[in-house]
């Protein structure tokens, strides 16, 4: 879970979007389909 909150910082922090958000939004998607992903 820590992972996740990481990733998705991370993702919002990086210029380089394009290639953060193929893994970042998978990342994410998986957990909101969980049921950890805060809002």
């Amino acid at each position: 879970m820590q992972n996740l909150i990481r990733l998705f910082d991370n993702h919002h922090k990086s210029n380089n979007k394009q290639a953060m958000s193929g893994i970042s939004q998978d990342k994410i998607r998986r957990g909101i389909r969980n049921g950890i992903f805060y809002q």
